[in-house]
């Protein structure tokens, strides 16, 4: 509960960062949604999807700072209630239209079923590739190890101002 809290409120403090910043900082801030499925080892037909919002901050070429909050989008056994992190993502340019990159971070998971729920919280980590379309939008794939047992693959789009 401690850790969702500290997530929650690093959260805060990023999106406050960026309001607070002026235009010139505003063009390194991006958005962005994906379709994420989550797997949940040993528990077989268990992969309920969620809607992802990220909001990062682009400090330099090589590194950014992203929050994430995802709910779920669909009305499976198991929902995700909410996931929200936030994480260290260090980038590697391979030219550029393409980048991959390395996640780092905590992140908070609450599913729901018809008769309970349950809250866990985390360090994380994972692997991406980023497909620039133009100089502000880009695709992208990702990888993540939420928790020992729990994994997420996403596909998603982002704007970069």
């Amino acid at each position: 509960m401690v850790l969702k809290k500290s997530v929650i409120a690093s959260a805060l403090v990023l999106v406050a960062g960026f309001a607070s910043m002026g235009s010139a900082q505003a063009q390194n801030v991006y958005v962005g949604t994906a379709y994420t499925q989550y797997n949940f080892e040993g528990s077989g037909s268990i992969t309920p999807t969620a809607a992802t919002f990220k909001l990062g901050y682009v400090v330099n070429s090589n590194f950014a700072v992203e929050g994430r909050f995802a709910s779920s989008m669909s009305s499976e056994s198991v929902k995700v209630d909410s996931h929200s992190g936030i994480y260290a993502k260090g980038i590697l340019p391979l030219n550029d239209n393409f980048s991959v990159y390395g996640l780092l971070g905590t992140n908070s998971l609450t599913l729901k079923s018809q008769f309970s729920s349950a809250s866990k919280s985390s360090s994380s980590y994972g692997l991406g590739v980023d497909f620039a379309l133009t100089k502000e939008v880009s695709l992208n794939a990702e990888w993540t190890r939420l928790f020992a047992d729990v994994t997420s693959t996403s596909f998603g789009v982002a704007y970069k101002f």
